[in-house]
């Protein structure tokens, strides 16, 4: 994954963007919150989804989701399918694609689900792409400093968009992408 391959996507025109909130950030924590949009923006998948396992309060704190917020909304067995039909033979452009992967992994693996996210889509990280094209080497790590999506925004000068909605995330990621190589909207 490099900061020339999310071009090659970029310039294909025909990529997804995807970004998920969560009850956590390791393995066991489900989707709360998934939405996509197309390269122009287009919202294909916007939706809130009840987990099986309720929503902890510094989950809560980050993404301002809670169990009442999420009590008539459908369970990941129910919208995984759309999820992937969303995804299904897709480049798909995420910001920290690794742990959004493992989250559609995660959510499955607690509803006991099989649906084999990795292969069913290409995913480039739009994370370590900015990373590459920020140009801020870590010595200690061997690799380019990673940047939150809002301190990436910041940087270049771009406005905030629901920072921690899944739809504000992917809108930005969108932003994001537009500003380093052009809009071609």
């Amino acid at each position: 994954m490099s900061l020339e391959s999310l071009k090659l996507l970029w310039d294909a025109q025909n990529f997804v963007v995807l970004d998920t909130e969560t009850t956590g950030l390791g393995w066991g924590a489900e989707i709360v919150e998934i939405a996509i949009i197309d390269y122009r923006g287009n919202i294909l998948l916007n939706g809130r989804i009840r987990p099986q396992n309720g929503i902890p309060e510094d989950a809560a704190r980050i993404h301002g989701i809670r169990d009442k917020d999420v009590s008539d909304c459908p369970s990941w067995q129910k919208i995984c399918g759309e999820v992937k039909d969303a995804l299904i033979d897709r480049d798909v452009i995420i910001y920290n694609a690794k742990y959004d992967v493992e989250m559609l992994q995660s959510s499955d693996m607690v509803c006991g689900l099989k649906n084999g996210w990795i292969s069913i889509a290409h995913y480039e990280c739009a994370m370590l792409g900015y990373a590459e094209f920020r140009g801020d080497w870590n010595h200690y790590h061997r690799n380019y400093r990673w940047h939150k999506l809002t301190e990436a925004i910041s940087q270049m000068g771009l406005p905030p968009i629901h920072a921690h909605s899944a739809l504000g995330d992917c809108q930005m990621t969108l932003s994001l992408m537009n500003h380093i190589f052009g809009d071609h909207s």
